[in-house]
């Protein structure tokens, strides 16, 4: 088994107390979501969860990005340190605050709902 789907697995098991969350891979990662509303992701090996844009501007280190082309992406997410994977009522409050973030409407300048 991979480490992504070893990774989701550990995640959930965390979470279980927060509430039902199911993984889904999508884009060459896994996508975390909870009453369908995706807040979390894992790519390489990292978790990362749902932020609003100025949170993930102010953390670029920590955000989540990929390379498209000629220019480097980065979407509203921030890299979950391992120390928060050890500790579920800390990873449900990342997550709590995640699910909440990915329900915001954001508009961004081309005028679409992120």
């Amino acid at each position: 088994m991979s480490a992504q789907p070893q990774l989701a697995e550990h995640v959930i098991d965390q979470l279980a107390d927060w509430g039902e969350v199911r993984a889904r891979r999508m884009f060459g990662g896994v996508g975390l979501f909870h009453e369908a509303r995706m807040f979390g992701l894992i790519f390489s090996g990292q978790l990362y969860f749902r932020v609003d844009r100025a949170a993930a501007e102010a953390d670029s280190e920590r955000a989540f990005g990929y390379q498209r082309g000629q220019r480097w992406v980065r979407l509203p997410y921030l890299r979950i340190d391992a120390e928060a994977l050890e500790h579920p009522e800390a990873l449900a409050r990342l997550a709590d605050a995640a699910w909440l973030a990915a329900g915001t409407k954001q508009r961004t300048r081309k005028g679409v709902s992120a």
